[in-house]
């Protein structure tokens, strides 16, 4: 006789809650600046689970990252899998209030070299979900115009441009949010024109 394997509802929600609590530590310890690297004892302690408890959910680093990209994710708006061009806007209006909203962590993930790592291991497939959905809309353009477009809308779909905003040009995260939706609609409604460029006067 072939086994069958048993799914206990309660043992999946003890689980659940302890991948939870193990995140939540892991969160705090970027919202409050200490995470230099991964330690699995460090976080071991702070989660007040074992570390075998840690490896057990989480057998590599990979899916630290994986798992931590994921909880951060669901404090902060990011672009889903499907996200369209007309939606790259209001998406990022709603992420920079999302940062205010989780200042701590979100200035934590930018100033750790943890949290750096937890972004750099997300980027590429962030990256590719906004070069999906820019993909119909810059395919007729110019392609250096398209190109152009393409980079500016990165460099502005980013933490670094909310901190920037709000550090130097004195914003709040939602006035900035809403000023960088409003650029990347000119910037693609500029880069689909047809028109050329109109020569400046001599």
């Amino acid at each position: 006789m072939s086994s069958r394997s048993y799914s206990s509802p309660l043992r999946d929600r003890q689980a659940a809650a302890t991948r939870s609590v193990i995140l939540e530590a892991l969160g705090a310890e970027l919202a409050d600046g200490s995470v230099e690297d991964f330690s699995v004892a460090r976080l071991a302690r702070r989660a007040g689970v074992s570390e075998r408890t840690v490896y057990r959910h989480f057998p590599t680093r990979e899916t630290l990252l994986d798992g931590l990209s994921e909880w951060y994710n669901e404090r902060v708006a990011d672009f889903p899998d499907d996200v369209a061009a007309d939606e790259i806007a209001p998406t990022i209006a709603q992420v920079f209030a999302d940062f205010d909203a989780h200042e701590s962590l979100a200035r934590g993930v930018l100033a750790s070299p943890g949290g750096r790592e937890m972004r750099q291991h997300a980027r590429a497939a962030r990256l590719a979900r906004l070069d999906a959905a820019l993909a119909p809309v810059l395919k007729s353009a110019d392609p250096e115009r398209a190109a152009a477009a393409r980079a500016l809308i990165f460099a502005l779909c980013s933490a670094q441009t909310w901190q920037s905003m709000r550090d130097e040009g004195g914003l709040d995260g939602a006035t900035a949010g809403r000023a960088v939706a409003r650029a990347i609609e000119l910037i693609l409604n500029d880069t689909s024109s047809s028109l050329s460029p109109t020569p400046m006067e001599p």
